[in-house]
């Protein structure tokens, strides 16, 4: 296969990445503000903070005081939120075509902006990935309203089904939260923020695997570690970290290229902030 065959299959991988965490670009500057919501879909809406507190806390003093079932029931009363995060790929991509066997590494930047509604099923996601050290980028976002989702095309935004099954549902930072905080961290610091370090079961780091690196629905994918860190300041979840180590590997059958089999060992860190909390947004249809 010429090494062109090669690169074709790392621009696939860096828009099939994208597309499964939507995106437009954003400068550094403006990932900082939620004010880079595009006015045209998205609208901030009246709504009252949660201004709850707990007695006899206050930011000079231990985060060591919470339980965690104080956090958990802190984590629990969040039904919508905004985030940002930001991750890197390091990949390391072998290409078989037909007994030809080629090798390539892959670095991929990604910014993602999003905000979840988890009472009225509504979401809105916006990811910019650049392939490292070149630059190339791709821009995607998706809009889910109940069980419709608009995802971003080269030729606009297209409407599909399938919005209420979407991964990011169940794997994101505040609902992992939800599922960890009933079990013992494998560690805890505590310097002005409490940090809670736990070892992601295998289904939910082969799940985020597959959101993120699988080519297809029908790639093999192994996990060989994953992690998750919450971080909490004043007994409020304000962000965290996955990272995970994870093999793909799939066969693709093309008329013009014949069968050709994929392997990416890839390492996934990613962290999270999370901004503006119970702050409703409203989200609707964009024009197609």
């Amino acid at each position: 296969m010429k090494k062109l065959g090669l690169v074709l299959i790392l621009l696939v991988i860096l828009s099939v990445a994208s597309g499964c965490l939507g995106g437009e670009e954003r400068t550094s500057t403006q990932s900082e503000s939620s004010s880079t919501y595009p006015s045209s879909t998205l609208q901030t809406t009246t709504t009252e903070k949660d201004t709850t507190t707990s007695t006899g806390n206050t930011e000079t003093e231990s985060p060591g005081g919470y339980t965690r079932e104080e956090l958990l029931q802190g984590v629990s009363g969040i039904t919508k939120f905004t985030y940002v995060a930001n991750a890197s790929i390091h990949m390391n991509v072998t290409v078989n075509q037909e007994g030809i066997v080629q090798r390539d590494s892959l670095n991929l930047s990604i910014n993602e902006q999003g905000y979840l509604d988890f009472d009225g099923m509504k979401a809105w996601i916006n990811t910019t990935t650049t392939s490292l050290p070149d630059g190339v980028s791709s821009n995607t976002s998706r809009i889910i309203i109940g069980d419709t989702m608009y995802i971003q095309t080269p030729v606009g935004m297209v409407e599909a089904e399938g919005g209420l099954g979407d991964p990011i549902w169940q794997y994101n930072l505040v609902s992992l939260a939800k599922r960890y905080l009933t079990k013992e961290p494998e560690e805890r610091e505590e310097n002005g923020e409490l940090v809670l370090i736990y070892r992601l079961e295998e289904r939910d780091a082969e799940a985020l695997a597959k959101m993120y690196l699988a080519l297809s629905p029908d790639a093999q994918v192994s996990i060989k570690w994953g992690s998750m860190v919450l971080r909490f300041k004043d007994g409020k979840l304000v962000g965290g970290a996955m990272s995970y180590y994870a093999i793909s590997e799939v066969v693709i059958t093309d008329p013009s290229i014949g069968n050709m089999t994929i392997r990416q060992e890839a390492l996934w860190e990613e962290s999270v902030e999370i901004r503006e909390i119970n702050e409703g947004i409203e989200i609707s249809a964009p024009s197609i």
